[in-house]
């Protein structure tokens, strides 16, 4: 697109120079160029947070609130409400670990908008971690989070996280 839109501008300009635009004209040559900069920039932009617990916890059942962000240069994740905002529509790749502390069970949630995405479960055992990876379509101002469906005690630092980026 940028290709195309950079011929038509070159062939706007080799016209400039045999034909008298007008001030309107040179106000939308200008904005489309405005225009392309901006697309160009968020091209540019990494959309991608990871986020992790500060020391084990446990987690109660509700929204998971990973409270340490490691990574989040456009402030996506909310650690207050343990969400992570889409910035812009696309797909995204989402992840989450939970390194249940000593004996227990975990069973938890990948939300969108607080609807069901997908449910992964960490059996019962000694220090046991369960993952999940998913790609998904988000569109603008979608909202994801981890849900604890019980009461578990977990490690944090880095054995338990979440994390996203935007693929394309």
């Amino acid at each position: 697109m940028a290709i195309i839109f950079l011929a038509l501008l070159m062939s706007m300009v080799s016209m400039v120079s045999t034909v008298p635009i007008s001030d309107a004209q040179a106000i939308d040559i200008y904005e489309a160029i405005q225009e392309l900069n901006r697309t160009v920039a968020s091209l540019q932009q990494r959309y991608y947070f990871m986020a992790t617990f500060n020391e084990q916890t446990v987690l109660a059942a509700g929204v998971a609130k990973f409270d340490k962000v490691l990574s989040d240069e456009l402030g996506l994740y909310d650690e207050g409400s343990g969400k992570f905002t889409a910035p812009r529509s696309g797909l995204y790749l989402l992840t989450a670990q939970i390194l249940i502390k000593g004996t227990g069970h975990a069973s938890l949630e990948l939300q969108l908008n607080s609807n069901l995405l997908a449910v992964w479960n960490i059996g019962s055992g000694k220090d046991l971690s369960g993952q999940i990876v998913y790609p998904v379509l988000l569109k603008k101002d979608d909202t994801v989070h981890v849900v604890s469906r019980g009461k578990v005690s977990i490690y944090g630092g880095n054995h338990s996280f979440f994390s996203g980026y935007l693929i394309k």
